[in-house]
């Protein structure tokens, strides 16, 4: 985290990013840092999205907040 906050903008992670369809992914319970970006969720490839599942359940900390999420995710 020192790293992050020495240079935030050059150090913001992705939860997931989509490369192939059916992609699933799910956190739950965790402790997301400020590092997650705002929309939690990269895009990756058009084809993907309509056959991909994103979630997250009762997760805590500065990254947790779904607020910005993309609207895609659950």
């Amino acid at each position: 985290m020192a790293l992050y906050y020495s240079k935030p903008k050059a150090h913001k992670n992705f939860l997931g990013i989509p490369w192939k369809e059916y992609f699933r992914t799910v956190f739950i319970h965790c402790t997301l840092e400020a590092l997650v970006a705002t929309n939690g969720w990269n895009h990756g490839p058009a084809i993907a999205l309509p056959t991909l599942y994103y979630g997250e359940f009762e997760n805590y900390g500065p990254g947790a907040n779904v607020s910005g999420r993309v609207p895609w995710s659950n």
